[in-house]
C-alpha cells in the first residue's frame, strides 16, 4: 500500500477511518545528538474500532468477559432482534409518534415488518420503540394532518386494544399494501376506516349530548412545569352542553368548559409563522402585537375564550380560519341564547 497525501482530509475523515477501517502505524525513529545516533525506536501499531479489532481477531489478550460483552452489544446494533425463523418482508426508515402525559414526540427508528409482526427498532442503545403482533391489528388508515407547512400522511393503525399507533415513512402505501397482503394470507380480517377524531370517534360525549358544531382548528395549550405554551392541531366541538378540544393525535381533550361558564368571546388578527406551530412557544407579549415567532409572517385569526373556573376567570386561544372561527363563535352565541331560555 502507497502512503497518500489529502490536502483536504481533516480531523472527521481520520477518525472515521480509524474506527471504520482501522490505521496501522510503522515507524522507524532515531534520535541523536550532536550527529551521534543515541536512541532508536521501532514502532508498530494499530488502531482500530472496537467493531473492527473484534472482527479481525485481534485484542485477544483482552478480558474474554469484556470482549463478550461488546461483541453482544456490536451485534445488537447490527440489526433488529428477530424471532427465530422470522422473515422481514418490509423494511425502512421511520417513526412513531409516542405521547405520555404532556410529553409527546416523534421518535425515530428503523421500521419493520415480518411474517410475525410490525416493529419500530432504534439500532443505538438497541430499543425497541413500537411493537404489535401482527394477529392484534385491527384496523389500517392513511390520513393526511394538517401543518403550517402543508399537509402530511401518516400510517394509524388500530389495535386490538382499542389504541391507535401512529407510524410514519416514506412509503406508506407500499407498508399498508404488504400489512394488508400479509394478513390476509394470515386469514385476518381488518376492519373499515379508522374513527378518528373529527370523523366517527366522539367518546367524549356524554349521555344524550350533542355536537351543535366542530372545526378543525390550532389550540393553545397551557405551558406546564419546564414545558412552555404550545400550539396544537385537533378538533373544536360546541356541543349543547359544553365547549371542548380534542387533540389529533391521542384523541384526549386537553380544554373543556361549560358552555354557560364562558363570559366573553374575541377574535384578533396575529402575526404567525409560516412553520409547523405544534413546536413552538408563546411569547408573553400582547395579544394585538404577539409575534409567534419564525421568519415568514403571515396573518392569521386568533379566538379567544373567557370562561370562569373555580380557580377565577381563565382564557384560551383558537386558531383557524378566520370562516370557521366565526362558525364556532355564533354556534356558541346560539348555544348560550337556548340555554338561557330553557
Amino acid at each position: 500500500m502507497e502512503p497518500t497525501r489529502d490536502i483536504e482530509c481533516t480531523v472527521v475523515d481520520l477518525v472515521d477511518t480509524i474506527l471504520n477501517k482501522g490505521v496501522v502505524i510503522h515507524a522507524d525513529v532515531i534520535i541523536t545528538v550532536a550527529g551521534v545516533p543515541l536512541i532508536g525506536v521501532n514502532l508498530r501499531a494499530a488502531l482500530a474500532g472496537m467493531e473492527t479489532m473484534l472482527e479481525y481477531g485481534m485484542m485477544e489478550a483482552w478480558d474474554e468477559s469484556v470482549r463478550k460483552y461488546y461483541a453482544k452489544e456490536i451485534a445488537e446494533k447490527r440489526g433488529p432482534p428477530l424471532i427465530e425463523g422470522e422473515e422481514v418482508i418490509f423494511y425502512a426508515f421511520g417513526s412513531h409518534y409516542y405521547s405520555k402525559g404532556i410529553y409527546s414526540t416523534w421518535r425515530p427508528g428503523h421500521l419493520y415488518l415480518t411474517d410475525r409482526r410490525l416493529f419500530l427498532f432504534r439500532k443505538e442503545h438497541a430499543e425497541m420503540l413500537f411493537e404489535t403482533p401482527l394477529e392484534k391489528i385491527r384496523g389500517l388508515m392513511i390520513k393526511e394532518d394538517n401543518y403550517f407547512t402543508g399537509t402530511r400522511e401518516r400510517l394509524y393503525v388500530l389495535l386490538e386494544t382499542g389504541e391507535t399507533a401512529i407510524l410514519n415513512t416514506e412509503n406508506l402505501a407500499e407498508l399498508m399494501s404488504a400489512i394488508e397482503k400479509k394478513m390476509k394470507a394470515m386469514g385476518i380480517a381488518l376492519e373499515g376506516e379508522i374513527a378518528l377524531p373529527g370523523e366517527e370517534a366522539f367518546q367524549f360525549l356524554a349521555k344524550d349530548e350533542k355536537i351543535v358544531q366542530g372545526e378543525k382548528v390550532w389550540y393553545q395549550d397551557p405551558a406546564s412545569g419546564i414545558m412552555g405554551a404550545t400550539w396544537k392541531p385537533g378538533w373544536m366541538y360546541v356541543t349543547d352542553k359544553r365547549v371542548c378540544w380534542c387533540y389529533d393525535f391521542n384523541k384526549q381533550l386537553l380544554f373543556e368548559t361549560p358552555i354557560d361558564s364562558i363570559v366573553s368571546m374575541a377574535t384578533k388578527s396575529e402575526k404567525v409563522a409560516e412553520r409547523n406551530i405544534d413546536n413552538l412557544t408563546n411569547n408573553v407579549i400582547p395579544l394585538d402585537t404577539r409575534n409567534i415567532g419564525g421568519v415568514l409572517k403571515k396573518k392569521t385569526k386568533i379566538l379567544t375564550l373567557s370562561y370562569t373556573a373555580s380557580q377565577g376567570e381563565n382564557t384560551a386561544s383558537f386558531s383557524g380560519k378566520e370562516e370557521k372561527l366565526e362558525g364556532l363563535k355564533k354556534a356558541i352565541e346560539k348555544t348560550q341564547k337556548t340555554i338561557a331560555v330553557c
